[in-house]
């Protein structure tokens, strides 16, 4: 159990209509007052959940969220300055199997996600371990980016799932 391995708050986020979507919640030992519940729709770009959605899902259902629920155009610099920053985004995942957040969205606060990938080599589901910035540091070396990574690759096979190259 991961939350209870690394005494952090464990979130399990799915891609819903509006984007990552938590729908399990096991909170930390000690208390971390965030705003984080069950049913929280994350941001893509900022934090650790939406990121590890971004890096491994197909660029077509990434493009349809970026643009929002009504599919409203971005405009052409905003486009290239989030497809930048994405492409940031899916190196860091790659090198780390994780992706984390440094105190965004909310300061203080760090996380590491990791995705769950089905049979197809899709992501299914993400896990994310996240606290306070004094009780989990944001260093890549660190134990937690390790065993959030081991977690979600364990959970793949389990589910006869595996990785797929984002193309």
């Amino acid at each position: 159990d991961l939350a209870a391995q690394t005494g952090h708050a464990v979130a399990l986020a799915v891609w819903g209509n509006f984007g990552p979507t938590v729908v399990r919640l096991i909170e930390a030992k000690q208390p971390l007052h965030t705003t984080l519940r069950i049913g929280t729709v994350l941001s893509i770009f900022d934090t650790a959940t939406g990121r590890a959605f971004a890096a491994t899902l197909p660029p077509d259902r990434l493009r349809q969220a970026i643009a929002g629920p009504l599919g409203e155009p971005m405009p052409a610099k905003a486009w290239r300055e989030r497809m930048t920053e994405l492409e940031g985004i899916v190196e860091e995942a790659r090198r780390h199997e994780v992706s984390r957040a440094v105190g965004s969205p909310i300061p203080g606060v760090n996380a590491f996600s990791a995705p769950v990938f089905d049979i197809d080599g899709k992501p299914v589901l993400v896990i994310t371990v996240t606290d306070r910035e004094d009780r989990l540091p944001a260093t890549w070396s660190g134990t937690t980016a390790e065993a959030v990574a081991k977690a979600a690759r364990d959970l793949s096979q389990r589910i006869g799932g595996r990785a797929a190259a984002r193309t």
